[in-house]
């Protein structure tokens, strides 16, 4: 049931290349993109605010209305590759032109019906339409590695389309290709017309109705095309545990843990204040397809670094001609810190030099950041779903991005929020920005000279924290003796006996975060490793969930080296006479540690 849930978060495209005898980082396919983006989801999510009732009536929203699109793709046969936000772009793969032709007025179909689906108003009059962008051609799959997660992401001619074809629709409408035009069998008798040059709508047509041309395209019958049964696929792999482990990499740390402890879901839908980074990096000319998955594998491995260690995670990857964009987010479930905003800007600060000397055809990078409450959870329908993040400010950011290239564009929510000094920044001339009121202040961010090593901030040479030992916070002189003490034993020769765990309790509004930030901003000028978990209310139900994160990250059990040899990790630190035991992180860690038969050492046992 658990690797069933898992394979709802991945595409075919994914499940098929980690069945393989060796998965292939590049893959080469021809078939259908389809780009499905549904208009007046920012509105709906800023409409109903907060408050329990207000996230489940948006989430049911949400996932009625994406969920009726998925259907329709899967009942067509259609793989899912990723949800954008409120868009949804799959693809039908396909093994030669003939098959291609014969499942065309079957998509053509499925596109009509999901017109329908979603054409709909909900509550507070709010109207949401879909746009429907259709094309055919080569296509190919760059599977990506990163040291938190995998990803994928569809390059090539036919996604070039696609994306020019969804821009040329206006809400209700489906435009494709010139190429999907001239395959697509069409009635001499409907009337369709030019969207833009090379760019043909096809729905609503001008002189006949909807029936008609259903009518129309069902008699063509249904085409020959073979999907993946995904039953089949969990009873094949359901004893082969690294196939389990490549495959559960595609999924974010949380939700994993979330799935595997058979928690499910439900509780992973929030209305969250995060920070929202959308990076566009653009590339020189690539010789071929190889040097530009390349390119975008370094480019991805050097940010996702970046934002792993400033406690941010890349929940996107798109790609475009000569690019590809990133999306990031500070503040989601379990990374939540006080200083996002900040900690995004230093971010976005850091990726430029970085991809500078790690990418070779880097050519620049353009970046939005913003600040606001936006829709973060699990989106889709229950056999194909992804977490995702929605709202006014991801948009916004957006927004920024395109329209202020080579540069670290902030709305003034983050630039307010981040507390870093007003010269920092320098406001950036207005301009018209898509589905933005106008009127608002955008900032470049310039910069700081506060320090920065290995991702992490560390106090300025202007404060010896060793000297002052209530460093930059006042009053909390006890609190900082025991932090000191604690240090003091632990680097001494007397390891046994250090008062290693400190406990701060206190009501809310009186500085606990605050003195933690400092234990942090120490602990880093010391050199000391630090690991920074964060729990939400529906984490604290779940046994021994903070240890078990604190566990993964300080022995990078996350890391594609580690995550299939959890135990010879492991092994390499337990004493020789405590071996014997280590079958006691069995449920803890996910390891397979053998055991004595008699022995009962589930967690309820060792309860009792």
């Amino acid at each position: 049931h658990t690797l069933r849930s898992c394979l709802a978060f991945l595409p075919d495209l994914c499940i098929v290349n980690a069945l393989r005898p060796v998965s292939r980082p590049l893959e080469e396919f021809n078939g259908v993109a389809m780009f499905a983006d549904v208009s007046g989801f920012t509105v709906l999510c800023s409409a109903y605010g907060t408050g329990s009732v207000n996230i489940a009536k948006l989430k049911e929203i949400l996932n009625r209305v994406m969920g009726s699109i998925v259907d329709e793709i899967l009942m067509c046969g259609g793989d899912i590759v990723s949800f954008a936000g409120d868009a949804i772009f799959a693809v039908w793969r396909t093994s030669s032109t003939a098959e291609r032709s014969s499942i065309l007025p079957k998509i053509m179909r499925c596109s009509i019906h999901i017109q329908s689906a979603v054409n709909l108003v909900v509550d507070k009059s709010i109207t949401l339409r879909v746009k429907v962008g259709l094309s055919v051609g080569k296509m190919f799959a760059f599977h990506l590695e990163s040291n938190c997660r995998n990803h994928v992401a569809v390059v090539g001619p036919a996604v070039k389309d696609v994306n020019k074809a969804e821009g040329c629709c206006t809400a209700g409408t489906i435009v494709c290709s010139q190429k999907f035009f001239d395959e697509f069998p069409k009635n001499n008798q409907f009337i369709y017309h030019q969207a833009k040059p090379g760019f043909m709508q096809l729905w609503p047509p001008k002189n006949t109705t909807k029936t008609a041309v259903v009518d129309f395209l069902e008699g063509l019958g249904e085409g020959n095309h073979v999907t993946l049964d995904r039953d089949k696929v969990v009873k094949k792999i359901s004893d082969d545990l690294v196939k389990q482990d490549l495959l559960k990499r595609y999924i974010p740390d949380y939700l994993r843990l979330q799935l595997e402890e058979g928690q499910g879901t439900a509780m992973a839908s929030q209305l969250r204040t995060i920070t929202t980074l959308f990076i566009s990096l653009v590339f020189s000319d690539s010789a071929n397809v190889s040097r530009e998955h390349e390119s975008v594998q370094d480019a991805l491995a050097c940010v996702d670094d970046i934002v792993d260690k400033m406690n941010g995670t890349v929940n996107k990857i798109f790609t475009f001609d000569k690019g590809c964009t990133i999306l990031v987010a500070f503040g989601t479930q379990g990374f939540k810190m006080n200083d996002d905003p900040r900690r995004a800007l230093k971010t976005a600060q850091m990726i430029l030099p970085s991809l500078q000397s790690k990418v070779t055809n880097f050519q620049g990078v353009s970046i939005g950041v913003t600040t606001g409450q936006c829709f973060c959870g699990v989106v889709g329908h229950e056999d194909r779903h992804e977490y995702t993040v929605i709202g006014h400010q991801v948009n916004l950011a957006c927004r920024l991005m395109s329209n202020y290239p080579f540069c670290v564009a902030c709305d003034e929510s983050t630039r307010k929020l981040s507390t870093l000094p007003s010269n920092t920044f320098s406001v950036l001339p207005p301009k018209v920005l898509k589905g933005v009121p106008p009127g608002g202040l955008y900032y470049k961010y310039n910069g700081t000279a506060e320090e920065i090593s290995d991702g992490q901030f560390k106090v300025r040479n202007s404060i010896d924290a060793t000297a002052d030992k209530s460093g930059r916070i006042v009053g909390r002189a006890r609190e900082m003796d025991a932090l000191y003490a604690s240090m003091a034993a632990i680097e001494g020769t007397d390891l046994g006996k250090a008062p290693n765990i400190i406990v701060i309790e206190a009501q809310a509004g009186f500085g606990k975060s605050r003195l933690l930030d400092q234990y942090v901003l120490i602990g880093q000028h010391r050199n000391y490793k630090v690991i920074m978990t964060h729990l939400v209310i529906d984490e604290m139900t779940t046994p021994f969930y903070a240890v078990k994160m604190v566990m993964y990250k300080l022995l990078e059990l996350y890391k594609p080296a580690n995550s299939n040899n959890k135990e010879g990790v492991i092994a390499r630190y337990v004493p020789e006479y405590m071996r014997p035991d280590m079958c006691l992180l069995n449920d803890l860690l996910g390891t397979r540690f053998k055991r004595e038969s008699s022995q009962d050492m589930s967690f309820r046992n060792l309860r009792k």
